[in-house]
């Protein structure tokens, strides 16, 4: 009697169940295509960067050209010119490990396995190993019990590269 009643149940709610079924299935195929969509975004912000940088060090090249004819005041001008692309550059770089460490702490909460492979195999090879190395130190801290204060006292960071 009871398989004959869940039976009816489940074919008078059944538009009901399948939008819950559609909506579970749903998720894991949205949560891909949002990271298909940050990773597309964030490498082409990175690519007009590196490109307007292409751009810029071109024209400190031809200022140098300048400066083997005008001398000393306009190579401390160049100079100084060089270390703020350093600094913009410094500050790029600082950009991407604060990009690799957010996508690491949702790869690193994300439930599903298949969910997290697909958004490393998108990933070139040093970032992945950036977020793997990353998302095993974070498992690490969790597995001492402490991750809740290890994030909160000192800012989390992945391990150097070898």
């Amino acid at each position: 009697m009871k398989g004959l009643a869940r039976f009816f149940y489940v074919v008078t709610h059944w538009e009901t169940i399948s939008e819950e079924l559609k909506k579970r299935d749903e998720r894991p195929q949205a949560i891909e295509e949002w990271g298909r969509q940050m990773l597309r975004l964030q490498r082409e912000a990175h690519e007009a960067e590196r490109e307007k940088l292409a751009r810029v060090l071109r024209e400190e090249a031809e200022r140098w050209r300048t400066i083997a004819n005008y001398g000393g005041e306009a190579a401390a001008r160049a100079t100084a010119r060089i270390e703020d692309l350093q600094k913009e550059t410094g500050a790029l770089v600082e950009d991407h490990l604060a990009a690799v460490r957010g996508l690491a702490v949702m790869l690193y909460i994300e439930e599903s396995a298949h969910i997290r492979e697909r958004m490393l195999a998108l990933v070139p090879p040093k970032v992945r190993e950036m977020l793997t190395g990353t998302i095993d130190h974070f498992r690490e801290i969790d597995q001492q019990g402490a991750l809740e204060t290890a994030t909160e006292t000192t800012p989390v960071t992945p391990p150097p590269l070898q």
